[in-house]
């Protein structure tokens, strides 16, 4: 394999592997609750709230948990030589 070829597949593993790291994901959990995983660069906790709106259509919702990094070293940066440099939040809600 050439290695412009070699190097093309790299960089597409690597873009699809980061699309769906940061891809907002909501699973319901068996019990009633609805976890929504809105890991990525969004500035705050509102496309986890839009979500979670989306998956109660409507109905809206109570916060169960609420889990994110933001503010431990590193966090934030798009660097990718430091581990764990990504925003992650997520949260478990119970729909009314």
């Amino acid at each position: 394999m050439k290695a412009s070829r070699r190097r093309a597949l790299i960089v597409s593993a690597a873009v699809g592997l980061s699309a769906c790291a940061s891809a907002p994901r909501v699973e319901e959990l068996g019990d009633g609750r609805i976890s929504v995983d809105c890991s990525g660069g969004a500035p705050s906790w509102n496309r986890c709230h839009a979500l979670a709106t989306d998956a109660c259509d409507g109905r809206g919702f109570d916060v169960v948990s609420q889990v994110s990094n933001e503010g431990s070293a590193n966090v934030g940066r798009n660097d990718w030589s430091t581990a764990g440099s990504q925003i992650t939040r997520r949260m478990v809600v119970a729909c009314r």
